[in-house]
C-alpha cells in the first residue's frame, strides 16, 4: 500500500499537519472553540484564522462608534507608550489616539523584558469594555509583539 502513495504522504510530518488541520477544523465548528482556536492563532502569527469575527478598528474608530465594539472581542494595534510599574495596565497609542489597557492575565508579560517594548508596535486581542463613569478601556487577552 506504501508504494501506491507518494513519498510526501507517507512523511510523519504531513500526516500530524493533517491531523492538526482537521483537528483545528473540527473544533471550529463549536463557538466555544473558535474563540480558543482565535486566541492562540493570534498569539502564534498576530492574525486569526476568523476574521469574520475579530475586526482591527483603530482607536478613534472605537472611540466613535462604541456600541459596535462594547463587549465584543477585537483586535487593536499601536505602540506602548506607558506600561505600569507592575504590568497591570498600559497606554496604547497609534496614529488617531489612546486607549487604556488593563492586564488581567500576568503570565502574558512572564520571562520578557517590558522595558523594550516601550514605543514598539504591538497588537492585543481582548474585549472592549467602559468604566462606571462611561470611558472606554481594553482587557487584554492575549499580546502579539512585532518584534
Amino acid at each position: 500500500m506504501s508504494l501506491l502513495l507518494p513519498k510526501f504522504i507517507s512523511n510523519i510530518k504531513f500526516k500530524f499537519a493533517c491531523f492538526l488541520l482537521s483537528t483545528l477544523l473540527f473544533l471550529s465548528c463549536n463557538n466555544n472553540y473558535q474563540n480558543l482556536v482565535a486566541r492562540y492563532s493570534f498569539k502564534f502569527f498576530g492574525k486569526s484564522f476568523f476574521t469574520s469575527k475579530l475586526t482591527n478598528p483603530n482607536l478613534q474608530q472605537i472611540y466613535l462608534s462604541l456600541g459596535d465594539y462594547l463587549g465584543k472581542q477585537i483586535i487593536v494595534s499601536g505602540k506602548i507608550k506607558h506600561l505600569g510599574k507592575l504590568s497591570t495596565y498600559l497606554i496604547l497609542k497609534d496614529q488617531t489616539s489612546a486607549m487604556l489597557v488593563f492586564i488581567d492575565n500576568l503570565q502574558l508579560f512572564d520571562n520578557i523584558d517590558t522595558n523594550k517594548f516601550i514605543d514598539k508596535d504591538i497588537s492585543i486581542l481582548g474585549k472592549l469594555e467602559i468604566n462606571i463613569k462611561g470611558y472606554p478601556y481594553f482587557t487584554a487577552e492575549e499580546i502579539h509583539y512585532k518584534y
